[in-house]
C-alpha cells in the first residue's frame, strides 16, 4: 500500500508559480487611469512577486537591467512607471535602493525592494464607491503572465485591461454566464474620462493585435453598424489546471 502511494505521488501535476490579481482591482479607476507603460510593469511585478521568498530575500525586485530589455522600454520609461505605481498606491517601496560604498551597502550596490500590498492576504483592494464589483481573479503562471507581456504595445495594454476585467471562477476561468464581450466602443468608454482616452480607430487595432496574440477571440463579427465583439481567450480567459472550477 505504502509503495502504491509513493508511486502515485510521483505523477502529480507540476503547480508552477502563478499569480492571483483580483478582477475588482484591474477593473478599478486606480488600474484605469495607469498609463500604458505602468500598467505592463504592474503585470510584470505579479509575475516576479514571491509570496515566500527564501530566508533574507525579498519579495519583489523590479531589476532595471532585465525589465527595460524585457518590455522594450527605456529606463527612464521604467523609473518614471514605477513612480506612478507608487504615486496610485499600487506598489510600495519597502527599501530604497543602496549605491555602492553606501551606507549598508557592505561595499556593493543594492536593488531597491518592492511589494504589492493588494496581494497580501486581507490587505483592501482600495476600491471606490463607483468602482466595479467583479468575482474571482485573474490566475494566470507567472511564466505565461511574462510570455504575454513581452508582446504588448500602449494600446493592446490599454485593451487588454479591459478583457481581463471579467467575472472569474475560483480557478481563474471566465464565468462564460457572465462574460462581458468586448468592443471598440466598450474600451472607448472604458477609458473616458482618463488620460487613456482613445478612439474608436485605436481600439479597433488593439483588439486586432490581441486577436493576433491569442488573447481574445471573435464572438460576433460586424454587421451594419454593429461592430464586432470579442471574447477573452487563452491566456485572458483560461483558468489554473490544477484548481477546481467553482
Amino acid at each position: 500500500m505504502t509503495a502504491g502511494r509513493r508511486g502515485s505521488s510521483q505523477h502529480k501535476i507540476r503547480r508552477p508559480p502563478y499569480a492571483s490579481i483580483a478582477s475588482s482591482f484591474l477593473a478599478s479607476k486606480r488600474v484605469r487611469g495607469l498609463s500604458p507603460p505602468a500598467q505592463r510593469v504592474l503585470l510584470w511585478a505579479n509575475a516576479e512577486l514571491r509570496f515566500k521568498p527564501p530566508p533574507g530575500k525579498p519579495r519583489l525586485l523590479l531589476c532595471s537591467r532585465i525589465i527595460p530589455r524585457e518590455l522594450h522600454m527605456e529606463k527612464a520609461t521604467l523609473a518614471r512607471s514605477i513612480n506612478e505605481l507608487i504615486d496610485r498606491g499600487v506598489l510600495t517601496r519597502e527599501k530604497p535602493a543602496i549605491r555602492p560604498g553606501g551606507p549598508g551597502s557592505g561595499g556593493g550596490a543594492k536593488a531597491a525592494e518592492y511589494d504589492l500590498p493588494q496581494r497580501r492576504p486581507g490587505v483592501s483592494l482600495g476600491l471606490s464607491a463607483d468602482d466595479t464589483r467583479l468575482d474571482g481573479a485573474w490566475q494566470v503562471p507567472c511564466e505565461d503572465i511574462r510570455a504575454v507581456v513581452r508582446n504588448l504595445n500602449d494600446r493592446s495594454t490599454l485593451v487588454l485591461r479591459v478583457v481581463l476585467a471579467q467575472h472569474r471562477h475560483e480557478n481563474g476561468a471566465v464565468q462564460s454566464e457572465k462574460v462581458k464581450p468586448v468592443t471598440a466602443r466598450s474600451v472607448v468608454d472604458a477609458y473616458a474620462g482618463t488620460p487613456n482616452q482613445m478612439d474608436i480607430r485605436k481600439a479597433e487595432r488593439g483588439l486586432k493585435d490581441l486577436e493576433g496574440l491569442g488573447l481574445v477571440r471573435l464572438h460576433v463579427e460586424a454587421s451594419g453598424r454593429r461592430p464586432s465583439s470579442y471574447w477573452p481567450s487563452g491566456h485572458a480567459a483560461d483558468g489554473l489546471p490544477w484548481k477546481r472550477k467553482l
